[in-house]
């Protein structure tokens, strides 16, 4: 599995770094320069309609390696990272005020914050102590730490692992204000990429549609299945567009799912949110960023953000009187599509294969491979 394994990398590499050529021109990722991007995505329309062919017949990447022991035992090192915490999550949000200074905007950029989220937790390796004696400046050399600690954030971003020394998770790595600027700069970059490319025309297609009740059991199975193997999955949600939104999408990590209810065809999904709700649930804390969307009996999907919800027991299927009783307390939106981000299984598959080789190349590092 390992040789397997090691000739998807390089094949992968081959089709990777003719795309990363088209957009890694210039070092620094100021406002215009992101915005710039925005047709870039295009560059990988070849290779996606590929890799959907491939899928379809079920020999893409992911299908072949997604049950391997090194797959699985990776993965089980990132377990406790994949819910939001002080330790997983960024220490600011997906809203306005927290890009000043970055980009001017008016809209949400979830599909960044989404992807390079789960980048760094898998692929992001923290060495407080500098175990692994690697050379790095101090704070007060402002110049060469944003250097060194920026080019191991932009590494990570373009989904390759490494080690960060004198920092303990990612939390306290995005404290560092110019860190995060720039990391709030490569989050535009991935969204404006994310959505130029087959994916993103997908979600725009469909962003009106209403998921039909039928299809509940099938988008369960598809999630639990990879919620198993060891990893969140991407998916992207509509709602009804308003006067303000007229393409109201969202796209977010899946944390995990409630068992699916054969009786009356519902479950609860628990998916990992980029912003609070100041104005309903006070400051900004990272717990506060797990959200729920209920598959209800009656065919509707609600996107619930409640504290009150989240703790009501998640092995008992929670009822219309559950939603009721907390109906004038909680933020409940209607959700009309939902659907697994049609790239993100050939994500998995480049994440896995680049962290399997460096884990190969570098044995000193087993402790984050095995």
């Amino acid at each position: 599995m390992k040789t397997f394994l090691s000739y998807l990398f390089v094949i992968n590499l081959i089709f990777s770094q003719l795309a990363l050529a088209q957009t890694d021109t210039e070092e620094r990722s100021q406002t215009g320069y992101v915005l710039r991007q925005l047709p870039l995505g295009l560059v990988n329309l070849p290779f996606e309609s590929f890799y959907r062919m491939m899928r379809s017949l079920g020999l893409d990447q992911w299908s072949l390696m997604q049950n391997s022991s090194e797959v699985k035992s990776i993965l089980s090192k990132t377990q406790n990272l994949r819910t939001p915490t002080k330790t997983s999550a960024f220490p600011f949000e997906n809203y306005d005020i927290d890009f000043e200074g970055v980009v001017d905007r008016e809209f949400g950029v979830c599909s960044g914050f989404a992807t390079l989220q789960r980048n760094f937790n898998l692929l992001m390796h923290f060495d407080p102590d500098n175990q692994f004696n690697q050379s790095f400046p101090e704070k007060n050399d402002r110049k060469n730490h944003f250097k060194f600690y920026s080019a191991l954030v932009k590494e990570a971003a373009s989904g390759r692992p490494v080690i960060i020394p004198g920092k303990r998770n990612l939390y306290e790595l995005m404290l560092d204000p110019e860190i995060q600027k720039f990391t709030k700069e490569l989050i535009v970059k991935a969204w404006a990429i994310n959505n130029t490319t087959l994916q993103g025309i997908e979600q725009f297609a469909n962003h009106k549609k209403r998921l039909p009740p039928t299809s509940f059991k099938k988008l369960y199975d598809e999630l639990n299945k990879r919620l198993k193997i060891g990893y969140n999955p991407i998916i992207y949600t509509s709602f009804p567009s308003s006067e303000d939104i007229k393409y109201n999408i969202h796209v977010i990590q899946v944390v995990k799912v409630s068992p699916f209810n054969h009786k009356t065809n519902s479950f609860d999904l628990y998916v990992w949110d980029d912003g609070v709700m100041k104005d309903v649930f006070g400051p900004f804390s990272p717990e506060k960023l797990l959200k729920v969307m209920s598959f209800r009996p009656n065919g509707k999907i609600l996107w619930l953000e409640s504290p009150e919800y989240l703790k009501l027991p998640l092995d008992e299927g929670k009822n219309n009187e559950d939603i009721k009783a907390l109906w004038d307390k909680v933020l409940i939106d209607d959700t009309l599509w939902v659907d697994l981000l049609p790239n993100d299984d050939h994500v998995m598959s480049q994440l896995m294969i680049n962290k399997n080789y460096w884990c190969m190349l570098n044995p000193e590092y087993s402790s984050f491979c095995e």
